[in-house]
């Protein structure tokens, strides 16, 4: 999570970790239900940087 923050302040984006409401089990599953199926690998959701 980390490394998305930075890259995401790295583009000049402002970002702020909200991870308390992933604490709940329900919530965290609907989140994952919700963003994360059907199931994808990384490299085919995060873009990578263009080199300048």
């Amino acid at each position: 999570m980390s490394a998305v923050l930075l890259e995401a302040t790295n583009a000049g984006l402002a970002t702020c970790p909200l991870s308390q409401p992933l604490e709940v089990a329900a919530t965290r599953d609907r989140v994952r239900d919700g963003l994360l199926s059907p199931r994808r690998p990384v490299d085919g959701v995060v873009e990578e940087p263009e080199e300048s």
